[in-house]
């Protein structure tokens, strides 16, 4: 349809946005679950794809009162062409594991980052969002690509701890979808970083386990 004249009045184009509303309906499928997936279009034509990567896990920095709560992952959208009844494959990213310790303060496992998650047209990367990155050590924020709109994930978060007594810790660094956790057993939103760990600056001791990333998610939407 077209507006005869080219001048655009109300009377005009609402009964335009009317058709195209009648004659079409949002559609959307959300990939949450960690591991890999098929999406089979069922139209041909372009869709909306948004790729969150999965958070950091909270740790600590060396013997220090230095509490970091997990980077959030990458993010990134577009607009993707994709052929119907061809199988594509999505990857979710898991949330990386906070820092853990026993109950004597010692280290069992560090802190692990996020896991990415992607949306592949076989073995071509369309979309790609890298996951969330730990303390200080990592090199910088979780980067994406593929994407029309591209973002970097958060920066771990840390806090400066004035005592022992574990009554301070940095939150998760929050991500395009998701809070990140701000206290003790809470649970990062997806895409977002897990509360920070911590370790006593006299013994070395731990004192707090860190929290886990929440995990990645890809959502796929389009007209039909």
């Amino acid at each position: 349809a077209s507006i005869p004249d080219a001048v655009i009045t109300p009377e005009k184009f609402i009964p335009e946005i009317a058709g195209f509303i009648t004659e079409g309906s949002l559609r959307a499928m959300f990939f949450t679950d960690v591991g890999e997936h098929t999406f089979i279009p069922t139209r041909t034509g372009n869709y909306k794809i948004s790729v969150q990567g999965a958070g950091g896990g909270g740790s600590c920095a060396g013997f220090y009162v230095t509490s970091y709560g997990g980077g959030s992952g990458a993010f990134c959208t577009g607009w993707v062409w994709l052929n119907a009844g061809k199988e594509y494959r999505i990857i979710v990213g898991e949330g990386g594991k906070g820092l853990v310790s026993d109950e004597s303060g010692t280290l069992i496992s560090s802190a692990l980052e996020g896991g990415y998650s992607a949306f592949y047209d076989g073995d071509e990367e369309l979309l790609f969002a890298e996951g969330g990155k730990i303390n200080d050590q990592s090199g910088g924020p979780a980067v994406s690509r593929g994407g029309a709109i591209i973002k970097c994930g958060g920066f771990p978060v840390h806090s400066e701890i004035e005592s022992n007594d574990g009554s301070h810790f940095a939150m998760g660094a929050s991500s395009e979808f998701g809070s990140g956790a701000i206290k003790l057993d809470m649970a990062a939103g997806i895409g977002a970083g897990g509360y920070g760990a911590l370790r006593a600056f006299v013994t070395g001791e731990y004192l707090r386990n860190g929290g886990t990333g929440g995990n990645g998610a890809v959502l796929v939407e389009w007209v039909e």
